[in-house]
């Protein structure tokens, strides 16, 4: 039976993760619940967990109670970036990331300024960019980062060939 991890962002401007085997009555549980206050669902984010989706999970919110603002509950946060965790739960699901070694992304987020440049330029905040040095670099930001960017990424492709 597959598990999933999903990402639900609130008219409050709240995010909740959490995992569950039948995702949508699950969402639609909490955007019922909080409804009878006048918060809205405003969009909600569901992947499919490969491997252990508990380890999954467990990751995914305690990364989120590292970049949050404001922590209610267990899985309710406040001031995080809806996409931001929406990517970082597809790497968690993925189960490729579930480790803490360094990741060949972390050279380049050097060649590219540093922790703190990268996310000035992908408007995140510093830990977002410190969690892709060992999971890697969304794939988005990574398309991004080669357009605006281009030159650092010219002699990547020849100084992997020569290595």
């Amino acid at each position: 039976m597959s598990e999933y991890l999903y990402v639900c962002h609130f008219s409050n401007g709240h995010i909740k993760v959490g995992r569950s085997i039948s995702p949508k009555s699950r969402i639609a549980s909490h955007a019922d619940r909080v409804a009878c206050v006048g918060i809205e669902l405003v969009e909600h984010h569901i992947v499919e967990c490969v491997g252990h989706s508990a380890s999954a999970e467990f990751e995914l919110i305690e990364r989120c109670a590292e970049l949050c603002t404001k922590r209610n509950m267990s899985e309710w946060f406040e001031g995080l970036e809806y996409i931001e965790i929406c990517e970082l739960a597809e790497q968690k699901a993925s189960g490729v990331f579930l480790h803490k070694s360094r990741h060949s992304d972390s050279e380049l987020i050097d060649k590219l300024g540093g922790t703190a440049e990268v996310a000035r330029i992908c408007e995140v905040k510093p830990p977002s960019v410190s969690e892709w040095r060992t999971a890697g670099i969304p794939p988005a930001r990574l398309m991004y980062l080669k357009v605006i960017k281009p030159e650092v990424f010219a002699n990547r492709g020849t100084e992997k060939a020569a290595a």
